[in-house]
């Protein structure tokens, strides 16, 4: 009871340790939904998880006589489903994650994809929201913050998208050529 005295009275360190003591809550309750730690939304999900969790440690009340957990458990179940059903909505395609985990950097990469007289036919083999971010990131020169915000998605997003975006035009290219 002294660390969610301390977490609600604006101690920083004290929320930080409440917030990690019950992040259990959001990682099972992502497990549930079928998110593993392995998939490129994990850490979107779970920060969504986070923020309902700091909000529900906010609003406990010690009073009611139950467990923070159990009153924790439902406003971070939400916001959970909301941020899966979000993250599935603006994918109309599944993004095959097999992609992302075999995707290695290739330097020369970039001025390859500008200089293909086929490059709008590559870009529009990819989904929507990948192909936006790699026309703003390798067309428009926006950094990883500026494509975040005009998108409305996580920094961790937009890089996961552009790794996609970036490793399926290179698998596409090197079919074409």
């Amino acid at each position: 009871m002294a660390l969610l005295a301390a977490a609600r009275s604006g101690d920083k360190r004290a929320m930080e340790d409440m917030i990690k003591n019950n992040e259990g809550l959001i990682y099972e309750k992502l497990s549930r939904q079928g998110i593993k730690r392995t998939t490129p939304d994990f850490d979107d999900h779970a920060q969504e998880g986070r923020v309902k969790l700091w909000q529900a440690i906010e609003k406990y009340d010690p009073k009611t006589g139950f467990k923070f957990s159990t009153c924790a458990w439902e406003p971070i179940e939400n916001a959970l489903k909301d941020s899966i059903e979000k993250f599935s909505r603006w994918t109309a395609k599944t993004v095959p994650y097999a992609l992302i985990d075999t995707y290695e950097s290739a330097p020369d990469f970039t001025d390859a994809v500008i200089d293909r007289l086929d490059q709008e036919d590559a870009l529009n083999q990819l989904p929507d929201v990948p192909r936006k971010v790699i026309k703003l990131h390798l067309f428009e020169c926006m950094k990883q913050k500026d494509i975040a915000e005009i998108l409305d998605l996580s920094n961790a997003t937009v890089c996961r998208m552009k790794k996609y975006g970036l490793a399926a035009l290179k698998n596409y290219l090197s079919v074409v050529v």
